[in-house]
């Protein structure tokens, strides 16, 4: 248990760097205060360590930052945190943790707030109590004017605790016999229906300051198994991907969305051999181009 625990951590983690590439562009609207400018010079300015820095997410063991942890984050080596179930055995501890991760003085040039993300999709994914109160299939059934209010729920029960950034919504395709499918965290087995519905959640969400993932592009839906636990091969043609299971993600980020988590499964008609999320994108590629429209 515990080493499949650890596991699926490492797997996890792997997805989620970079992710604070998009530190930059929506960092500053994550506070109380309105968000500022947009400083277009500002990676320019910055030293390599401190660009390689803000690529990389982490995670830590229990309730304490680590003297290791607390280095990296004042160093700007790291830019966000990951938490789940043993970072957060209460609300209060949950609180007390997020607060200690912000506390740390970050270098000066660093304006963004540490991100700090979570699971919260709903249903069988969840990290902490409260909203939202349905899985993302029973979002998808109930349309988009339930999804964006459960979206909004769920940003003001994240911010109670301090947390920034949802690893949701789930906008894969959910077909019948798939993974996604049979755990209900997809939002539908059509894009029409997962971009009606999964986008109104991400507009909730970040309407009420916590900022939106979109995953698992470009599109999980067709796995027969969680990626956290065996190699999956979507051996879906490319018109497929662009046309079908691209389609959520590309209004997501025609409506805003902020991040976009890669798939770790391999793609044979996108990247013959490696997980797409380490693929090398080519400029008019579906992958180069779908992921760029969020910021990333």
């Amino acid at each position: 248990m515990e080493r499949a625990k650890a596991r699926r951590r490492r797997l996890a983690l792997s997805a989620l760097i970079g992710f604070a590439a998009a530190a930059f562009a929506f960092g500053a609207a994550l506070g109380d205060s309105p968000p500022s400018e947009p400083e277009p010079e500002l990676a320019s300015t910055l030293p390599a360590s401190l660009l390689a820095g803000e690529r990389i997410v982490t995670g830590l063991g229990g309730t304490a930052v680590s003297a290791d942890l607390q280095r990296a984050i004042g160093a700007g080596r790291v830019a966000g945190v990951v938490l789940f179930d043993d970072n957060i055995p209460s609300r209060a501890a949950g609180r007390r943790l997020v607060a200690r991760l912000q506390s740390i003085r970050r270098p000066p040039k660093l304006r963004d707030p540490l991100l700090i993300m979570v699971d919260q999709e709903g249903g069988l994914v969840k990290r902490v109590s409260g909203a939202p109160t349905a899985s993302a299939a029973a979002m998808g059934a109930r349309g988009g004017a339930f999804s964006r209010e459960q979206g909004r729920r769920t940003a003001a029960n994240l911010r109670q605790l301090g947390i920034n950034v949802d690893l949701a919504p789930v906008l894969d395709v959910a077909r019948p016999g798939g993974t996604i499918a049979a755990t209900e965290r997809g939002f539908g087995s059509s894009a029409q229906q997962v971009t009606a519905t999964a986008v109104p959640f991400a507009a909730g969400l970040q309407a009420g300051g916590v900022a939106a993932t979109a995953k698992h592009f470009p599109g999980l839906g067709a796995a027969a198994e969680n990626t956290d636990f065996a190699v999956q091969r979507i051996g879906l043609p490319k018109a497929t991907l662009r046309t079908v299971d691209e389609a959520p993600f590309r209004d997501f980020a025609d409506a805003g969305g902020d991040l976009v988590m890669l798939s770790t499964a391999i793609y044979p008609a996108l990247a013959p051999t490696p997980p797409l999320s380490l693929a090398r994108s080519r400029p008019g590629s579906c992958a180069g181009a779908s992921a760029s429209r969020a910021s990333l």
